[in-house]
Parts: C-alpha cells; structure tokens; sequence
C-alpha cells in the first residue's frame, strides 16, 4: 500500500515529509510547488483502490530556501477489504 500512495505524488512537484495511519485513517503532510500539485496528489490518491475519499485539513505557504511552496496535510479514509 505505501508504494502505491508513494507513486501517486506528483513527480518533481510534491514531496511528502509524514504519512500516519490509525485504524482506517491516514493522514499525509507534506510540500507542494503550488496549489495545483497538491489538488493533483489529492486527485491521484482519489483514484487509488485503496483511498475512499480524501479531505484537505489545511494548506498554507511557506518558505523553503528562498522558495515559495505549500505545505499541506491531508487525511483519507482507507477501503475496507483491500
């Protein structure tokens, strides 16, 4: 399951820094170039069979060695049976 939610980061545009599960809940931080990379992490971990759904908690900018960036923290629920 972990290398499956691994490749549905977006390449060169989102890097996660934690990912925790409690029971059937998983919640994921991490940095983002923009908005956009981080809705599209959000729609790939969406078409993964094993997340029902995905919620974004927060998402705020940041500065990262002179770059602008996201950090986000996300929490999906996972399938049951998968």
């Amino acid at each position: 399951m972990l290398a499956a939610i691994a490749a549905q980061v977006p390449t060169k545009d989102a890097w996660l820094d934690r990912l925790a599960q409690s029971g059937s809940s998983l919640t994921l931080e991490g940095k983002a170039r923009d908005n956009f990379a981080v809705v599209r992490f959000m729609r790939n971990l969406e078409g993964s069979p094993y997340i029902q759904s995905v919620t974004l908690l927060s998402s705020k900018q940041i500065e990262v060695s002179g770059l602008k960036l996201q950090q986000f923290n996300l929490t999906c629920v996972l399938r049951s049976g998968v």
